[in-house]
Order: C-alpha cells, then structure tokens, then sequence
C-alpha cells in the first residue's frame, strides 16, 4: 500500500518537474539574457529560496546515497529522504515557473 502511494508520489513528482522546467526554459529562452540576470540578480526571494531549496534537495540526496548504501539498516530513512529531495526539486522549480510567469 504505502510502496504504491510513494510511486504514485514519485511519478506525479517527475511529471511536475518536467512541466515547470520546460515551461520554465521555453519563458527564459524568448527573454533577453542580459535582462534576465539582471531582474534575477535584483529578485532577492527567488534568490534565497533557490539556494533554500537546492540545500535541502542536495542534503537529502546525500542522506538517501548514504542510506541506501551504508545504514540500510534504519528503515524507511532512504524513502524520506527521496520524498524531501523530491518535495524540495518541485518547489525550486515552481519558483523558477512563477518567476518566469512574471518576465
């Protein structure tokens, strides 16, 4: 039961990345990348929560390598931390998504 809800939640995930990065990337591809930089660089929120944001999802793939290679002992550690790593990767995106909603 709950392995079908956390890849029911892993495919919804990856579907979401890829929707908000591509919709992303086609909004920045047709902006002018210097005012690009400039209205990034001058955007301190989006700023702080990517670097929030990417911590949090680097820190959780680390713990989820290291769990499922070393501590394999702990359950369900190597899960959480892929639901983090993931609920964070969908959160940047969905900044960068509502950032680029805005240009």
């Amino acid at each position: 039961m709950i392995e079908d809800i956390l890849t029911l939640y892993y495919t919804g995930a990856a579907v979401i990345i890829l929707f908000f990065t591509l919709y992303a990337f086609m909004r920045f591809s047709r902006t002018d990348k210097n005012v690009l930089r400039a209205r990034i660089f001058l955007n301190e929120d989006i700023l702080n929560k990517t670097w929030a944001y990417g911590s949090v999802a680097g820190t959780s793939l680390a713990i989820h390598e290291l769990s499922s290679s070393i501590v394999s002992e702990i359950p369900y550690v190597c899960e959480t931390a892929k639901v983090v790593f993931l609920t964070a990767m969908v959160m940047m995106i969905y900044q960068w998504y509502g950032f680029g909603r805005g240009l």
